[in-house]
């Protein structure tokens, strides 16, 4: 009787193990889009000026902006697969991918508050960061403001603690 329970628990622990979580951003790529539509007329009005210099100052500042907005790094998933946490993020106008081992890592879900203004009165809008931990530093987070609700945070949390036992 005992090895029989002992034998349910050991393979339902396997089927966590080997059964993939994932958690897709739903923002995708509109921000970054309305930023380069933001850019589009700025770079135009620098060319309706007929002096040289400005439309090449006009130029450099545009790349300048878009090399900024390139530089922002967006998470657009975050997966677990086998004994590895996989994160695909978009920086340079490139996919990557970026892998972290489970057993070396610690998952951290903190609620922050937005900055407001002195002239406001009301508090900034609550959001929820997930953050990757190793060796007690933060090696990557996941910005709930990016289109990651904050129940899908703790559900990769769950998922993430019962590999994490499982493994």
């Amino acid at each position: 009787m005992d090895e029989d329970i002992f034998v349910s628990l050991k393979i339902s622990l396997t089927v966590i193990r080997h059964k993939p979580m994932e958690i897709v951003s739903t923002q995708k790529q509109r921000g970054r889009l309305l930023y380069y539509a933001a850019l589009g007329p700025f770079l135009l009005a620098g060319f309706l000026i007929n002096e040289k210099v400005v439309q090449i100052i006009f130029v450099l500042l545009f790349l300048f902006l878009a090399f900024l907005i390139a530089m922002d790094c967006d998470t657009i998933a975050l997966r677990l697969r086998g004994d590895q946490i996989e994160v695909d993020y978009i920086r340079f106008f490139r996919r990557r991918r970026v892998c972290f081992n489970i057993a070396d890592t610690v998952l951290e879900v903190r609620q922050h508050q937005e900055a407001t203004t002195y002239k406001s009165f009301r508090e900034g809008r609550r959001y929820f960061v997930l953050h990757i931990l190793q060796q007690g530093k933060t090696r990557y987070y996941a910005d709930g403001r990016d289109g990651f609700e904050p129940e899908a945070f703790m559900q990769f949390l769950n998922a993430f603690a019962a590999a994490r036992v499982a493994g």
